[in-house]
């Protein structure tokens, strides 16, 4: 599928994330996002120097994994990841 970079992070429209050679766990981008506020896909985007194009499917796929929490517009770290 089509491959985008995040700042050093590869996501790939299939939904899965990698760094180069090294396929991250889900927590290294999550600790480059906001503080465990909520914030929105602006915030996540500008946080990880990207375009929009590239932190949804990001997003999409932490939520899937339980990593964030999407409440409407906003999305916030779960807590046991932080």
């Amino acid at each position: 599928g089509a491959v985008g970079v995040l700042g050093e992070y590869r996501a790939e429209t299939a939904g899965r994330v990698s760094r180069g050679d090294h396929r991250p766990s889900a927590a290294e981008p999550c600790g480059k996002l906001p503080p465990p506020t909520a914030f929105t896909t602006s915030a996540a985007r500008t946080a990880l120097g990207t375009t929009r194009k590239f932190i949804v499917p990001l997003l999409e796929h932490l939520d899937a994994l339980g990593m964030t929490l999407r409440d409407g517009d906003t999305r916030q770290i779960a807590p046991r990841t932080h």
